[in-house]
């Protein structure tokens, strides 16, 4: 009888190489995969006779901004939402939003948020869960829909002419690696301080020094912030404009959007531990220490492309979250679960449910992006949805991209949508006290 073991012995190691022996390998294979690599290897292009880039409903095609080497993509999302409502304002104008001058404001406030909670865990151990978790990643530049509503009411907008993108700005894993260490060095002065006997009072204005010496990088990384601009704006049917003003001014002027009240974060996680019609939130996950809570609200699937699906059909894009590593054809821009033979190599992800995935980390939201299609089969289901993305006019069929809806299904996990789309009963279960979940918990990933 055959011993078991946990030791990859000599004898096991001979049994993987008889079984290869009977199962061996397709020559076409193994050649394209050492030759092109994995991925490459066992691509299966799609069936060209379906136009992928047709959508009878779609609108505001206009060229895709660039978020070059960056986490930003939930900026560039949100801009590209206001951007839609804003050429309908005001017509057709060459006008684009300056995504350094939130980003500025974004990791200034995520350094004053991070150390906030070390001044709020001094009892907690260090080697805690919690501190291990925060210290693995003190700032990101990585976000959320509530994220970027926050930072717009307490900052304003400006146009990018007003504060471009510089060098560090368009490659932020410097800064970010910069910024990170930073950040631990203060965690262990704040705490080493708090054991030596320092009150809070003391501590807090340490803090406020060390978010000085953050705000000082900033400016000689991203430009220092403008407190006032030169707005020219020009307009095809509307007056030009010629003003100086201020990021809150054009904010309250030009845009008039209540982001954080009117609009709604709702989720598709079908994980064992995630109700239906519950609404979570995440401990210590946002980036104003005094901003809103992210709240999701997890809806059933059918619930869920449906408010999704009114809210297209009503010419409004959709902000959403994905994992946008999955099965990709980055050459076309498709999105598809059929872009791989995964089966090949012996890993089908079709054998997990999409709530194991998520309670397994193979996948969790990743990036976000800007619905802005919708085309239907013959008998009225959904055939595809069309993405504009971040990566500029050379990514994708000239920057935007084309999901199967199976892809979407599987993994699409949030999307915005305005509460007018919302029944009342639901934004009646909205509003419920969310359930808090753990800082580590995969609903808490950041786009």
């Amino acid at each position: 009888m055959k011993k078991e073991t946990a030791v990859l012995d000599h004898h096991i190691l001979l049994n993987f190489q008889k079984r290869m022996e009977q199962e061996p390998i397709p020559r076409s294979l193994e050649e394209m995969v050492c030759e092109k690599g994995l991925l490459a290897g066992i691509f299966q292009p799609q069936d060209r006779k379906q136009d992928w880039f047709d959508f009878p409903n779609q609108f505001s095609d206009y060229p895709v901004s660039n978020q070059y080497q960056t986490g930003r993509c939930w900026i560039h999302a949100g801009f590209h939402f206001i951007k839609t409502w804003f050429h309908k304002e005001y017509g057709p104008c060459d006008f684009h939003f300056s995504c350094n001058y939130l980003a500025f404001y974004d990791l200034l406030e995520k350094a004053n948020y991070f150390l906030e909670i070390i001044l709020e865990t001094l009892e907690e151990d260090l080697h805690s869960r919690l501190l291990s978790f925060k210290l693995a990643h003190p700032i990101q530049d990585a976000g959320q829909w509530s994220f970027f509503a926050d930072l717009i009411e307490k900052y304003g907008v400006l146009p990018d002419y007003a504060m471009p993108d510089t060098n560090c700005s368009k490659k932020t894993g410097e800064l970010i690696g910069v910024l990170s260490d930073l950040l631990r060095k203060d965690a262990c002065i704040l705490r080493k301080k708090a054991c030596a006997g320092s009150s809070l009072k003391d501590l807090r204005r340490q803090k406020e020094n060390m978010c000085y010496q953050v705000y000082r990088l900033l400016c000689i990384s991203l430009g220092k912030p403008p407190k006032q601009f030169e707005l020219t704006m020009t307009t095809t049917g509307k007056p030009s404009f010629e003003e100086r003003m201020s990021p809150c001014k054009f904010r309250d002027r030009f845009l008039k959007l209540n982001l954080k009240d009117d609009y709604l974060l709702i989720t598709h996680i079908p994980a064992a531990d995630k109700k239906w019609y519950q609404t979570y939130t995440v401990r210590y996950l946002g980036c104003l220490w005094e901003g809103s809570p992210v709240i999701y609200l997890n809806l059933p699937l059918d619930v869920w492309k449906s408010l999704i699906q009114t809210q297209l059909l009503d010419h409004m894009p959709v902000w959403f979250g994905c994992d946008s590593r999955m099965e990709v054809d980055t050459e076309h821009g498709i999105f598809s679960l059929n872009n791989y033979d995964f089966s090949s190599i012996g890993c089908e992800k079709e054998m997990l449910h999409k709530g194991e995935m998520l309670d397994y980390h193979l996948s969790l939201v990743t990036h976000a992006m800007l619905l802005k299609g919708i085309a239907f089969h013959e008998d009225g289901t959904i055939s595809r949805w069309l993405v504009e993305n971040s990566y500029g006019t050379a990514s994708g069929h000239q920057g935007y991209l084309s999901m199967s809806d199976s892809w979407f299904d599987r993994y699409v996990y949030e999307a915005v949508i305005h509460k007018k789309y919302v029944s009342p009963e639901l934004l009646k279960q909205y509003h419920q006290t969310p359930v808090c979940l753990d800082p580590w918990d995969p609903a808490g990933a950041l786009a």
